[in-house]
This record gives C-alpha cells, structure tokens and sequence, in this order.
C-alpha cells in the first residue's frame, strides 16, 4: 500500500465520521422539543418512542375532534331542516 493510499483511508473515515457527526447534530436540534416537555410517564422511554407516543395522542384526539365535528354539523343540518319544515 502506498503512503497516498495509506492516508486516503483515514481521510475517507474522518469525513465519514463528520457525515454522521452532522445527522447526529441535526436529529438532536430537531428532537429537542420532546426531550424539554418530557413528563414522568415519559422518564427511562427511548426519544422515538415518546415522539411515537405524542404522534399517536394527537391522532387520537384529532380523529375524535373530527367526529364532533362532523355530529354537530349532522345536527345543525337536522334542526335547518326541520325548521324548513314548520315555517
């Protein structure tokens, strides 16, 4: 192996390294809002999880603000309607 070569290989490893240091840093900065609001029931659980779970609450309570929605609006059609009916 020659010297070029011999110092290729590290220099490959060391931007390889800044390539992953890099991702790191940026998941970090991106993931910091779950790590500052953590509650109790989230201590000792893996980042990703406790997003996952925050993900799947929201869901959740979206769909069943949406179905709330959707019975109101139901209602609102059903009271317009009858009062169509008796002028």
């Amino acid at each position: 192996m020659s010297n070029n070569e011999m110092i290729s290989v590290p220099r490959d490893e060391v931007e390889r390294l800044r390539q992953l240091q890099t991702a790191f840093n940026e998941w970090v900065d991106k993931s910091q809002w779950a790590r500052k609001g953590a509650v109790a029931d989230e201590l000792g659980m893996h980042l990703a999880d406790v997003i996952k779970q925050r993900f799947d609450t929201l869901r959740a309570e979206r769909d069943q603000l949406q179905a709330d929605l959707t019975a109101r609006d139901e209602r609102i059609d059903q009271l317009e309607q009858s009062q169509g009916e008796n002028p």
